[in-house]
C-alpha cells in the first residue's frame, strides 16, 4: 500500500506540482515573448 501511495504522489507530483513550479522559475528568469500565455 506504501508503494502505491508514493507511486500515486509521484504522478500528482509530475503532471501538476512540477509544471507550475518550472512554469514559475522560467518566468522568473525569461522574460515573456510577445505572444506567449
Amino acid at each position: 500500500m506504501t508503494i502505491s501511495v508514493l507511486g500515486l504522489g509521484l504522478v500528482v507530483y509530475n503532471q501538476f506540482i512540477h509544471p507550475v513550479i518550472s512554469r514559475k522559475e522560467s518566468d522568473r528568469f525569461i522574460p515573456v515573448q510577445t505572444g506567449d500565455k
